[in-house]
This record gives C-alpha cells, sequence and structure tokens, in this order.
C-alpha cells in the first residue's frame, strides 16, 4: 500500500464518514467543508498513479491492514472534526457581529 493508495483511502473514508454524519444530524453545510478536502485528496492521489511503488519485505498481514485502516479512519475523523470546528468558529462570527447574508435582507414568501 503506497502513499498514493492512502489518500485515495483517507478520502473516501472522510467521504463515508460524512455521509453517516449527516444521515444522523442532517448538517448538509458540513459538506461544503468537506468535499474539498477530499477532492484536493483524491487529485494529490491521483497525481503519481504512474509511479507506483511498493514497500519492500512490508508484512501483509490481517492485522496490518487492519491497523492501517484503523489509523486513516481516525485521521479521517480527525479532519472530519476539524472542518466541523472550522464552520462553528465561522457560524460564530457571523453571530457575533449579526451579520446577514444578502439573501435574508429580502421579503420573504
Amino acid at each position: 500500500m503506497g502513499i498514493h493508495d492512502t489518500l485515495s483511502l483517507f478520502a473516501w473514508i472522510l467521504c463515508g464518514i460524512y455521509l453517516i454524519l449527516q444521515l444522523k444530524t442532517k448538517t448538509r453545510v458540513l459538506g461544503a467543508f468537506i468535499s474539498p478536502v477530499a477532492f484536493l485528496l483524491m487529485i494529490v492521489a491521483s497525481v503519481g498513479l504512474g509511479r507506483i511503488g511498493f514497500i519492500t519485505g512490508y508484512p501483509e498481514r490481517g492485522l496490518v491492514t487492519a491497523h492501517i485502516t484503523l489509523s486513516v479512519a481516525g485521521e479521517a475523523l480527525f479532519a472530519l472534526a476539524s472542518c466541523a470546528g472550522a464552520m462553528y468558529l465561522i457560524q460564530d462570527r457571523l453571530i457575533k457581529y449579526k451579520t446577514i447574508a444578502a439573501s435574508a435582507g429580502s421579503s420573504p414568501l
């Protein structure tokens, strides 16, 4: 498993965790923070696909695979929490300074 596979796995796990979280909490706005991160990770992962390199002498056992998958899942959860924290700080600032979006000033239907 090379760095490109790891980055791709990271992006997929990040999106999967977001989708599960979105089903439970209905926080669709978090997707605006998660999707650019996943997009950039997939671009970086696909850049070096022509140069495939593997670590030699690497034990391929079930526990090693589980360890790598769970480690990447932990990093994806950390990235998701970081994006949620950034979203909270932005919303807190908007509420604190009472900034109203341009569409909010129009008359209601």
